[in-house]
């Protein structure tokens, strides 16, 4: 056999066994489905190749990722360039994704109901209790004859979320308040 013959095959040997290689990640669990979508995408092209992803909240992401049991996370949360130098890490922007509060009052239409991040603010601190509360009145012109005067029961994440720091972070940029009185942390 002819060395040029014998070096490709072999190349053709070592391609095929590394071939199986593998990519695990982990973390926001907001960004699960596009990450899942692109990695059947990208299988489907490299065959042989596995890329997993589990959405297990950005703060367990990181921790994985830092251990070395995974060979990246995903975060909502930006980290700062100190941590990405210290604990040496890269961080690519891939993707930005909206977060909507949703509210079910009956006998207001879907998408009738104005809330300014002022509001919620309020509304997530406890200081505004009720729908019909004056403020929220006076953001809704056309829904504020519908609007029934109920109790406002919050609802949030208690687990480790970069979801829950974008909203924190939105918030604190529209209301001082809460920017002094919450802390903007990753849980």
């Amino acid at each position: 056999m002819k060395p040029r013959l014998c070096l490709s095959l072999f190349a053709i040997l070592l391609h095929t066994v590394g071939a199986a290689a593998s990519l695990n990640g982990a973390g926001s669990t907001f960004a699960e489905p596009l990450y899942k979508k692109w990695a059947e995408l990208y299988q489907k092209q490299a065959q042989g190749e596995a890329i997993s992803y589990e959405g297990v909240g950005s703060s367990e992401g990181l921790a994985r990722v830092l251990d070395k049991r995974i060979d990246f996370a995903g975060s909502d949360e930006p980290l700062k360039r100190s941590d990405l130098d210290t604990k040496g890490l890269r961080q690519y922007p891939i993707a930005l994704g909206a977060i909507v509060p949703v509210v079910n009052l009956p006998g207001v239409p879907n998408g009738e109901l104005k809330l300014t991040a002022v509001l919620l603010a309020k509304i997530y601190s406890g200081k505004i209790k009720r729908w019909r509360d004056s403020e929220i009145l006076d953001v809704n012109d056309i829904a504020a004859a519908k609007i029934p005067d109920l109790p406002i029961k919050p609802m949030f994440r208690n687990d480790g979320s970069g979801s829950t720091f974008v909203f924190n972070y939105y918030l604190s940029a529209f209301s001082p308040e809460w920017a002094r009185g919450r802390v903007r942390a990753r849980n």
